[in-house]
């Protein structure tokens, strides 16, 4: 819940779209000529069955493909800098911290936005959560069934939840897909 947004210089639209993206976690995707903003909720995931997935040529029958991050790039911290109402609008820091990983990685967010503190800390939590577990790539494919996804779509497979990232129309009619697994806790 935003009680208010301080804009101290000139800027685009688009870099105020940016910030408040990288803050609440929506995505904002170009669809049609036209700017979509996908606030993810259940009802829109699609589910993918393994008999769904197209296995190409010379990728040795694997239907996922993956790259993960190293454990040293995730953070350990995540700061969030606001202005807090309650403290008669002061910057306040709110943080969530794991030592679940080995890395020292310590993100912040100076954020020009007027929040309370639980919403903070909850902001603080969600970004952190989302870090450790959206660190993993996955690449598969897909038949023409799926062609209507679209960057920011979800999907489900095996108790996962995935969001695609990119998606490109290959040879032979395979929707070649880039997502990362997420957290359900991301769209409630």
């Amino acid at each position: 819940n935003i009680e208010g947004f301080v804009i101290n210089e000139i800027s685009s639209g688009r870099a105020c779209l940016e910030l408040l993206k990288s803050i609440f976690l929506f995505d904002i995707v170009l669809s049609e000529g036209k700017l979509k903003f996908n606030f993810n909720n259940y009802k829109d995931i699609t589910y993918i069955d393994e008999q769904d997935f197209v296995v190409e040529e010379g990728n040795n029958q694997k239907i996922f493909t993956f790259t993960k991050l190293e454990e040293l790039e995730l953070a350990k911290k995540i700061e969030i800098s606001y202005i807090s109402r309650a403290r008669n609008y002061e910057l306040n820091t709110q943080y969530a911290l794991t030592y679940l990983n080995e890395g020292e990685k310590i993100i912040s967010l100076d954020l020009p936005i007027v929040l309370n503190d639980h919403d903070a800390k909850a902001l603080a939590e969600n970004h952190l959560l989302l870090n450790q577990t959206e660190n993993i790539i996955y690449e598969f494919a897909l038949g023409p069934k799926y062609f209507y996804l679209e960057p920011a779509c979800l999907l489900h497979y095996k108790a996962e939840l995935y969001k695609i990232i990119s998606c490109n129309l290959g040879a032979n009619n395979i929707y070649k897909i880039i997502a990362v697994r997420t957290s359900s806790s991301r769209y409630n």
